[in-house]
């Protein structure tokens, strides 16, 4: 949306303008993905096992066997 002049100051708050000139409902999470304009960074783990790997280690590094 470019412009929220005509909404409700109640209904404003909801809105955030974004890099590229729109407004963006945050209520909306399909809104909010669709102006993410950067990629995002892929995580190098996923809780405690790092991906690509099957194994898992303890809070301490100590590594466990899944199997």
């Amino acid at each position: 949306m470019k412009n929220i002049d005509h909404l409700p100051a109640e209904e404003k708050q909801h809105f955030i303008l974004c890099d590229c000139g729109h407004y963006v409902d945050m209520r909306d999470l399909s809104q909010v993905f669709s102006h993410l304009h950067a990629a995002m960074p892929q995580p190098q783990w996923s809780h405690s096992v790092k991906v690509g790997e099957a194994k898992a280690y303890t809070k301490t590094g100590r590594q466990l066997g899944l199997n």
